[in-house]
């Protein structure tokens, strides 16, 4: 029986410690996540820029829409 007990111990024990992560591991992992929120952050404002961009290219053809409107009301107008 005290037999049973103490491998249960250790058993107990062995698991424990299994699970405690040790500085290294510890640091590593907080590397890893500096480096995903610099990816991030870069993945952010390459996208800010994309759309930034997107939305110049939109004002622009917004712009020439107006203007082409605006020749064909003056267009209508001359042809009445």
């Amino acid at each position: 029986m005290a037999r049973r007990t103490a491998r249960h111990v250790a058993l107990l024990g062995l698991g424990i410690t299994a699970g405690c992560a040790l500085k290294g591991d510890v640091r590593k992992v907080g590397l890893e996540v500096e480096a995903l929120q610099t990816q991030m952050t870069r993945s952010d404002s390459v996208r800010r820029l994309e759309r930034d961009s997107v939305l110049a290219a939109i004002g622009v053809i917004q712009q020439t829409l107006a203007t082409q409107q605006n020749y064909l009301v003056q267009l209508r107008g001359d042809a009445k």
